[in-house]
C-alpha cells in the first residue's frame, strides 16, 4: 500500500502528549522562511508568536504557512480532497490526530471505527501526497531531485480504544518504509536529511 514516488516521504509519529506541537511548529516556521509551503491540518491551537520572533520570520512568509483547523476525524478527509485542486504544492504536510483521539474514544467509539476514521484520514494523506508528487518537477539535468514533500501522521497510543495494536497495524500497512517515531525530534533530523 506504501508505493509512494520517490519524491515523497512519509512518517508516523506516535506520542503521549502535547510536546511536540513547539518542534512542529518550529520544524515549519523554518520551512516557511526558507520560502517553502506547509500545510498543518489539527483540532488544536497552539501560539506560535514568540517562534516567529525567534526565527525571525517576515510576515509576508506566513502566507506559505497554512493551518487547517478540524472538529472531527471524518473532516480531515475532505480538508485534503479540497487541497488536490489548489496549485500550491507544499513540501510538508502535517496531520495531528493526537489530541482528537482522545475525543473520540471519549465519545465511546468503538475500536473498529476508531480505526476505520483514522484509516481514512491516513489513506486520504498518501492520495494527496501521490497528488503532488504527480505534479512535482522530476529532477535537474545532473540528477538532483530538484522538489520533494513530506507527509508526517500525528497519533496518540494511549487512547482507550486505539493502542499499539492498531497503530501497528496502519504502520505495517501504510508507512512499512519508515520508521516509527516517538520523539518529533528524531523526525525533524530525518526531514533535514533529506531536503
Amino acid at each position: 500500500m506504501n508505493s509512494l514516488s520517490d519524491y515523497l516521504r512519509n512518517y508516523l509519529i506516535v506520542t503521549n502528549s502535547s510536546d511536540y506541537l513547539p518542534q512542529l511548529y518550529k520544524l515549519c516556521l523554518e520551512k516557511v522562511k526558507n520560502g517553502r509551503v506547509i500545510v498543518i491540518i489539527t483540532s488544536q491551537l497552539y501560539d506560535f508568536s514568540n517562534l516567529l520572533l525567534e526565527l525571525d520570520i517576515n510576515k509576508d512568509l506566513l502566507k506559505n504557512l497554512i493551518i487547517m483547523y478540524y472538529q472531527t476525524i471524518d473532516e480531515i478527509s475532505r480538508k485534503l480532497l479540497l487541497l488536490h485542486s489548489w496549485s500550491l504544492l507544499p513540501s510538508l504536510v502535517a496531520v495531528d490526530l493526537s489530541q482528537l483521539l482522545i475525543a473520540q474514544s471519549a465519545a465511546s467509539l468503538s475500536t473498529a471505527s476508531i480505526m476505520q476514521k483514522v484509516t481514512l484520514c491516513t489513506v486520504s494523506l498518501l492520495t494527496y501526497l501521490q497528488s503532488i508528487a504527480a505534479q512535482l518537477p522530476k529532477c535537474l539535468d545532473d540528477g538532483h531531485i530538484l522538489c520533494m514533500s513530506t507527509g508526517l501522521l500525528i497519533l496518540r497510543s494511549d487512547v482507550e480504544n486505539f493502542g499499539n495494536t492498531q497503530i501497528q497495524t496502519l504502520k505495517d500497512l501504510y508507512f512499512y518504509k519508515t520508521e516509527m517515531y516517538d520523539e518529533f525530534a528524531d523526525v525533524a533530523y530525518k526531514i533535514e536529511e533529506i531536503w
